[in-house]
């Protein structure tokens, strides 16, 4: 499974929402 790639269309349909994971995993 391309990881990556599934994260890459997440972070385009839910930027706001990837956004925030990002900022609570760092």
């Amino acid at each position: 499974m391309a990881v990556m790639e599934k994260l890459k269309m997440f972070v385009v349909q839910e930027p706001v929402v990837a956004a925030s994971c990002l900022i609570a995993g760092f």
